[in-house]
C-alpha cells in the first residue's frame, strides 16, 4: 500500500524544488492533468520532499478550484 500527499498551490507561485533520500518522487498537476515540471530552479520559495519512497503531488489550481 502507498500514498500520495498533495499540495495545492495557486496558480502563478513560483517555487523550486529539493528531493532528498531514496525514491523520493515529485509529480506535478494542473486542472486534474499530470504535467511536466513546473518548478523554477533557484528560487528562493522551496518545497523540499524527504523520506524513503515518499511521494508528492504539487497541484497547481485558480483560487476557488483547491
Amino acid at each position: 500500500m502507498s500514498a500520495i500527499s498533495k499540495l495545492c498551490i495557486p496558480d502563478g507561485t513560483i517555487f523550486a524544488v529539493v528531493t532528498k533520500g531514496i525514491g523520493t518522487n515529485i509529480y506535478y498537476e494542473k486542472n486534474g492533468k499530470q504535467v511536466e515540471a513546473f518548478d523554477t530552479p533557484d528560487e528562493d520559495n522551496v518545497i523540499e520532499l524527504n523520506g524513503i519512497k515518499s511521494e508528492l503531488m504539487i497541484s497547481e489550481s485558480t483560487l476557488g478550484e483547491v
